[in-house]
């Protein structure tokens, strides 16, 4: 929630600043009727259709005044200060603009803009798309745009463990090469299946690409031609390498509580 005031200790005053972002978790949590949330936005100067960025943010050394002090300086709009302060070891807050990071290193995921009833449901998904990006090791600002399919990735585990079991697992269990020819296949997806722009990139001449390539398919019977294959060997490659940790060199996931 934010203060109509330019600046801000001119208009309803600091206290009332401070007992604003005393409402923040509350707020984000979901813990209010959207009622609320608006009676309480009216409170403090907020029209009810206005509407407003949701973030949350990690930064490896939890919440610094830097990454603060520059997403309140950023993220103001014209009548109303940004709203930013600690929730469970992360930064999280409400911006009249999109947010922004001052650093590499922190990772912030962004929703909006959306009304002040919906600010709940918009932090659960930042919460969502920051677990996502953790996952995979993102810097940066992320969004739904950004993380696209890797969030059924991540999400979506038991399609992600059947096409791993299929694409992966048996590379791991027959080969002696595994690692190596799962990276080459990894490769040659993400330089769209250009053989020399793969080979260049594994720094490794193109006909020891294609034996890794063919051997691959004569494991798994992938034909890396068809369109539908290769949609389900990318994915299957992303569930293994964000899972590394928790699978074995046999191919075997470990015991886990989530996906």
């Amino acid at each position: 929630m934010f203060i109509r005031a330019v600046p801000l200790a001119t208009s309803i005053g600091l206290n009332a600043w401070t007992c604003m972002r005393g409402h923040l978790q509350r707020v984000l949590s979901g813990n209010l009727l959207p009622s609320e949330v608006s009676h309480l936005g009216s409170a403090y100067g907020l029209q009810p259709d206005s509407v407003h960025w949701v973030f949350r943010a990690r930064h490896p050394d939890g919440t610094p005044q830097s990454l603060t002090r520059h997403i309140e300086r950023t993220g103001a709009g014209q009548h109303f200060p940004a709203l930013v302060g600690p929730i469970d070891g992360d930064l999280a807050g409400i911006t009249c603009r999109r947010p922004s990071v001052n650093d590499d290193v922190t990772v912030l995921a962004t929703v909006g803009p959306f009304p002040l009833p919906m600010l709940g449901q918009a932090f659960a998904e930042c919460t969502r798309l920051l677990n996502v990006a953790v996952r995979y090791g993102k810097h940066g600002i992320v969004d739904r745009e950004s993380l696209s399919v890797r969030i059924a990735v991540i999400e979506e585990s038991e399609i992600g463990a059947a096409l791993f079991h299929r694409y992966v697992a048996t590379v791991l269990e027959e080969s002696p090469i595994a690692d190596l020819i799962l990276e080459s296949v990894q490769m040659y997806l993400a330089r769209h299946r250009r053989v020399q722009a793969a080979a260049d990139a594994l720094l490794i001449h193109s006909n020891t690409l294609r034996y890794r390539l063919e051997k691959y398919t004569s494991i798994t019977g992938a034909d890396l031609t068809d369109t539908e294959a290769v949609i389900e060997v990318w994915w299957a490659l992303e569930y293994w390498q964000v899972r590394r940790d928790r699978i074995s060199q046999a191919g075997q996931l470990a015991q886990e509580a989530g996906p």
